[in-house]
This record gives structure tokens, C-alpha cells and sequence, in this order.
């Protein structure tokens, strides 16, 4: 999608809220957390920061996602940023659609993992009705969980090794605030949910197999939803500790740490 090696992530998209608490009571929550319809428009913040270091790998950027009808209850959504300036939530949406089926906001689309700098070809994980949040579910209830391998030859000192990634995509549910302060606005009613992804990374050398990534949570995506209004604020956090296989003569690869978030700055519902 953007950023470093295996940035699946999707997705994507939920969050760790800090407000006060206003747990599920029995009653139907009926609040639009995510209004979808033609021509509505969000304006974001985005922040990245990459290996803890703000140069030169960091990226303040605006961007404008605008929601498309396609028809049949769902939503496309067009970004005015290129692939590589979008932010993590902005981005999945680019590449999929988002449709709603009751108090559920579910998502279609395309997770591609990048790999590139350690030669892989970018591998595309296809996501149907994701459920991204609930406003029904219960705090910390599990939405979605999917689980996959991919499997990938790579050219490692002119010989062919093959690789296996198996990872697993998970969202929560997290809680709902009743405000949350972005930028010094104070939003009211806000839903806050999680993605999680783990990723295992395994090297085939014939004679044994090794790990080259050790299964392990490399994203952690909080999304908050205010209501009537749609995402308001998402903090990322990217993470990848590979093991260190010098002594048999491969590379050592630095540890991945990259942080983004999303901050509203205006929207437009129709």
C-alpha cells in the first residue's frame, strides 16, 4: 500500500480510545457513525514517521477521500492524494468499497502487502464484508478474524528460496466515548474499534526452515468514529522485528517501527 515491507494492513482500521466510558446498556444504538452517501467528503491530517526518525522519512500531508455510490449500498471512495501520500485508513478504503447491513460497517476490497525491498512481488489479499465496526457489539468483541497463507519464491544470493507468509487479520470492537477531543474539536457520541494484523514470515532452504519473521503483531490500527460525522482520528503503529540470520550468510534486516495517525480537519455531509 505504502510504507515498508508488509504494511498489511488494511485495511482498514480501529482504535484505543481515552474519554470517558459508555458501555453497551441492552439498548439498540441506531447512531450513523459512518454516513455514506453520494458526494460526501472528509479532509485529514496525515502524519508518518518512520524508524523514529522525522528526517527525511516523514510526511505531513492533507488529503480528501470523497465517497462514490455504486449502486446496491455500496461506496466506493476516491483519494486526491497519490498511493504513497495516503493515509492507512484513506487508503484501504481507495482500494475497496464500504457498505452498511444494520448497525454493521463492512468493508470489500483489496489488501496488497509490499514487500519490495526484500524481493517479493506485492501479493494482493482479497477481503470480503470485513466488519470494521458494530454499534451493537459489546466492548473488546471480536468482529472479524481471517486467517491465509501466501507463498512466494525469492532470489536469495542467485538461488531460488521459497517463502511462506502466513498472516491473520482481526478487528474489535473497543468501546464508545462520549466525546472525543481531535485538534481541539470536541466530538460527541464516538465510536472507537481495532484491526489487528499478525504476520509470520518462513525461509524454505531445503535442508531446514527457518524463521525469517517470527509470528507477531506488526500493526495495530485504532480507528475513532464520531457520529454522523465518520472517522475522525486513526493512530497506526507498525512493527516488524525479523530474526537475525547472518550466520547463515543472509542479510540482517533492521527492525521496521513506523507510526502515522489521521486527524480531521473538515467534512462535508450530504
Amino acid at each position: 500500500m505504502k510504507t515498508n515491507f508488509l504494511s498489511l494492513i488494511f485495511a482498514c482500521l480501529l482504535v484505543v480510545g481515552c474519554s470517558s466510558d459508555d458501555t453497551n446498556s441492552g439498548e439498540t444504538n441506531n447512531a450513523n457513525y459512518m454516513p455514506l452517501t453520494d458526494g460526501n467528503s472528509w479532509t485529514y491530517s496525515n502524519t508518518r514517521t518512520v524508524n523514529d526518525d522525522p528526517q527525511p522519512r516523514s510526511v505531513n500531508q492533507q488529503e480528501t477521500l470523497t465517497a462514490n455510490s455504486s449502486g446496491q449500498n455500496q461506496f466506493t471512495f476516491t483519494s486526491n492524494q497519490p498511493e504513497d501520500n495516503q493515509g492507512l485508513f484513506t487508503g484501504v478504503l481507495s482500494k475497496g468499497s464500504l457498505s452498511k447491513s444494520g448497525t454493521k460497517l463492512l468493508y470489500t476490497g483489496t489488501y496488497t502487502v509490499n514487500m519490495q525491498d526484500l524481493g517479493f512481488d506485492p501479493v494482493d489479499i482479497d477481503l470480503e464484508n470485513v466488519v470494521i465496526f458494530d454499534a451493537n457489539a459489546g466492548n473488546n468483541e471480536t468482529l472479524t478474524t481471517e486467517s491465509g497463507t501466501i507463498n512466494q519464491t525469492v532470489d536469495v544470493q542467485g538461488q531460488n528460496i521459497p517463502f511462506t507468509i502466513n498472516y491473520t487479520i482481526a478487528t474489535t470492537q473497543q468501546e464508545i466515548l462520549n466525546t472525543y477531543d481531535v485538534a481541539g474539536t470536541i466530538y460527541d457520541d464516538v465510536l472507537v474499534s481495532a484491526l489487528d494484523v499478525h504476520l509470520e514470515v518462513k525461509a524454505d532452504f531445503g535442508i531446514a526452515s527457518f524463521d525469517v519473521l517470527a509470528e507477531q503483531n506488526v500493526l495495530k490500527s485504532i480507528n475513532y468514529f464520531g457520529s454522523d460525522v465518520g472517522m475522525i482520528y486513526s493512530t497506526n503503529a507498525i512493527n516488524y522485528e525479523f530474526e537475525d540470520l547472518t550466520a547463515y550468510g543472509l542479510m540482517y534486516i533492521e527492525p521496521i517501527e513506523i507510526q502515522s495517525t489521521q486527524s480531521i480537519e473538515s467534512h462535508i455531509i450530504n
